[in-house]
């Protein structure tokens, strides 16, 4: 592109050389430079007339919520003959109960291993400002124009965020895109690490929050994102399409696309009726993937969680590390299907000591007994606390997540429950949607009693990992006679 730009304006020279003067060649080269930069890329400039053009006003529509009903809040202790009930330590001050005579917990040594940590990353040779921060315990470098983060000024409309788009298409972008993709590659990151990394880039950049949330925008866009951005009378909002279905998140549905309203530091907005442009980016049609494919590779920070448990007569303690950089990174994660979390599992240091340890304790057990002593784990290692409690909103937490916070309820249980199962059993498990409650069912091998359910022609027994001293086969007693949803995923 360099060397036909140069061509470009030392043939326009030649041809003008009559009429130009010496001392007007560098405000000549200045000016073609200008009408070439401005489109570089010919689909900003198609871009250009819709953004340009006229915009319309939708209106946003109410989130849709993971959970419709109140959550439990006393969970019930099941009656489990030939076993000593199995209380947790209550989390309010009352009732008291006297502290049980244990023996010495038996558990092999964890393994507890570091991250690994990413090879350095070296950004392009730039002249200019980098943007240096500290990501989620890795530092990050990234080049950019300066120019780019120049705000919008006193009013929010069509012009002005026209305008930014112009100033920024014919900036030096590459260098910065360039880095921006490296660094997703480098530390692992899918859609939703991308989303944070855009937006702690945009925050060393821009001057004010529209211009952050713009500049999250064009990031997003030139990186092949199906993107856009509304705005009201107070803020320009950015609009994100996913591959997954999101909860709690107000949307605004725009040619068959739900766009959700997720701003560039993962907080949902609650908006109202949004004015947006026609027409999309040329080329930019992928929605954002919030499945946890591959774990971020993000810095050691590590934290041990001890865990105590009793089933059969013993008492047991199980150690997981799991990360404050993890816990920071996942905050404010927006609520997706729960598959999303089921499937993502704990990082190879933390999941490799907890395997080691739970399966050392169910390697000579039939799956029956080795279901019956996760549930027990999940059920009265954790407390209980609903997400109203804890948070004052729904959160639902990944696997690592769990060894972090103090308290966690039904559907934590659940994803945690579901993964330990399916790695050390390898049988399939779904979830059960029932009116303020998630529970599990397993599919073991041979037909167990107990309560179950049919789905695709397979018989899947109920299991609760929140019911405490619960086995398998045994549903919660308010839920005995409703029909739950299916979740599998």
């Amino acid at each position: 592109m360099k060397g036909r730009l140069a061509l470009f304006i030392v043939s326009a020279f030649i041809l003008t050389l009559s009429t130009v003067g010496a001392e007007t060649f560098e405000d000549f080269v200045r000016s073609e430079m200008a009408a070439f930069q401005e489109f570089k890329d010919e689909r900003d400039r198609e871009f250009m007339l819709f953004l340009e053009g006229k915009w319309e006003e939708l209106e946003s529509e109410k989130p849709d919520k993971l959970i419709e009903k109140p959550k439990i809040e006393d969970v019930p202790v099941a009656d489990v003959p030939d076993e000593e009930p199995i209380v947790p330590e209550p989390d309010r001050a009352e009732p008291v109960v006297p502290e049980p005579v244990v023996t010495e917990p038996v558990s092999p040594e964890p393994e507890i291993a570091k991250p690994p940590v990413p090879a350095p990353y070296t950004p392009p040779t730039v002249t200019g400002p980098k943007a240096v921060y500290d990501f989620f315990g890795n530092k990050v470098q990234i080049p950019y124009d300066s120019s780019m983060g120049r705000g919008v000024g006193l009013s929010i409309n069509e012009q002005s965020i026209s305008a930014f788009w112009k100033n920024a298409a014919t900036s030096d972008y590459e260098p910065l895109m360039e880095s921006l993709k490296s660094y997703k590659d480098k530390l692992a990151l899918n859609d939703w690490g991308f989303l944070l990394l855009a937006g702690r880039t945009a925050e060393r950049i821009a001057d004010d929050k529209q211009a952050r949330t713009l500049l999250v925008w064009f990031m997003l866009t030139k990186a092949g994102y199906n993107t856009r951005v509304g705005y009201d009378d107070r803020n320009v909002y950015l609009m994100v399409p996913a591959l997954n279905k999101l909860y709690s998140v107000s949307y605004i549905t725009y040619k068959g696309t739900r766009f959700y309203t997720l701003s560039y530091d993962g907080f949902s907005n609650d908006v109202g009726p949004l004015k947006t442009y026609s027409g999309s980016y040329p080329d930019a049609s992928g929605g954002m993937d919030f499945t946890l494919k591959r774990y971020p590779m993000l810095g050691a920070n590590l934290r041990n969680k001890e865990l105590k448990f009793s089933y059969g007569g013993k008492d047991y303690r199980i150690t997981v590390p799991y990360s404050l950089y993890s816990v920071e990174y996942f905050r404010n994660h927006p609520q997706a299907d729960m598959g999303i979390y089921a499937g993502a599992g704990l990082p190879e240091w933390a999941k490799n000591p907890l395997k080691s340890q739970l399966g050392h304790l169910i390697k000579d057990m039939d799956e029956k007994d080795a279901v019956n002593v996760i549930l027990r784990f999940v059920q009265t290692s954790f407390k209980y606390a609903t997400d109203q409690d804890q948070f004052g909103h729904e959160k639902v937490m990944f696997p690592e997540e769990l060894m972090y916070y103090p308290e966690s309820d039904c559907e934590d249980r659940s994803v945690l429950f579901s993964w330990l199962v399916r790695e050390l059993l390898g049988l399939d498990v779904v979830m059960l949607d029932y009116p303020g409650h998630i529970a599990t069912a397993v599919r073991f091998k041979n037909d167990a009693e107990g309560d179950y359910i049919l789905a695709g022609g397979h018989r899947y027994t109920v299991c609760d990992p929140t019911y405490i001293n619960a086995n398998y086969g045994m549903t919660m007693p308010r839920f005995k006679d409703v029909k739950p949803e299916i979740i599998r995923f």
